[in-house]
């Protein structure tokens, strides 16, 4: 049985300023890759209605 304290959470005792640069890092992926994945989505759509 584990013996966690209550509300330690997954990040166990790290502080949300030591979390920063991974939040920075999930938020650039975001603003790159969301944009990115749905115009290449796009793009395929378009050659599957040209070539049927």
């Amino acid at each position: 049985m584990r013996t966690e304290k209550k509300g330690s959470g997954s990040f166990g005792s790290r502080s949300l300023g030591s979390l920063w640069p991974s939040i920075w890092l999930l938020i650039f992926m975001g603003i790159v890759f969301v944009p990115l994945g749905l115009w290449i989505f796009s793009l395929g759509e378009r050659y599957a209605k040209r070539s049927g």
